[in-house]
Order: structure tokens, then sequence, then C-alpha cells
């Protein structure tokens, strides 16, 4: 069958092939060409309040900015870091990057673990934090 030139109806379609791989934007490559220093530099508000609350903080696309988010609980009890990943997938959730404040096309973070440790990665713009309790 040949190509259309003609664009899908949804225009994520293309863009985002799953939660687990990279978009594929002109402007996600416009941020991933700057360093890790001017990364730093752009997300240095992101940055400062993140350390200085007890939220997390994601990017809402319907409120176009970055929003705290207060640490998940279950049955009353704060989930444990270990416990976030199985958490967003049994509420079939994810949270945004906040690549969305510089970009159109979403972007979400991925958990892992290393060494024992949980970390929030984005493979976009870098970002990878840390959560403070070990396994």
């Amino acid at each position: 069958m040949p190509r259309t030139s003609h664009q899908p109806v949804n225009r994520y379609t293309i863009m985002r092939r799953s939660a687990r791989f990279l978009a594929i934007s002109p402007e996600l490559q416009y941020l991933q060409n700057f360093s890790f220093l001017e990364r730093q530099h752009m997300f240095e508000e992101q940055l400062t309040l993140q350390v200085s609350c007890s939220d997390l903080l994601f990017f809402d696309r319907d409120l176009e900015k970055v929003v705290k988010f207060p640490y998940p609980m279950h049955n009353g009890a704060l989930i444990l870091p270990k416990g976030l990943k199985k958490y967003c997938e049994t509420r079939r959730i994810m949270w945004e990057c906040w690549c969305g404040i510089y970009t159109s096309t979403p972007v979400f973070i991925q958990f892992y673990t290393e060494l024992g440790w949980i970390f929030a990665r984005c493979k976009t713009c870098g970002l990878d934090g840390e959560f403070l309790l070990p396994i």
C-alpha cells in the first residue's frame, strides 16, 4: 500500500511509539542537543522547588505548568520507593517529565533500580531523580 501525505487523526501516533521508548519530534531533538549544564539551567526553577518540597513535581499538559503531586499513599501509608513503579502500572498512570514545558510532545518518566536505589529518569532531557529510601 503506498504511503500518503495526509496526517493521521491523532497527531501523537507517529511521535510516540510506546511509553517505554523515546518520543520522536524535532522539538525533542532540539532539547537533546543542549548540554547537561544548559538543560540544568533550563530546569533550575523546578529543581530548586523539588529540593525544597516534599511532594513530587510533574508537568501537567492540561494546565501547561509544573504541578505538585502528593506522594502516593495506599491504605493510609506512604508507598515505599520500590513500590512506585507497581503503583503507577496498576493504576495505569504515567507522570510526565518537565520536558513538556519546552515541547508539545508528551514524554513520560520511567522508574528503574540501580544498586538498590530507586530512580526516576527521563531519557529525553536527562532528568534523573533519586528516591531517598533504599529498597
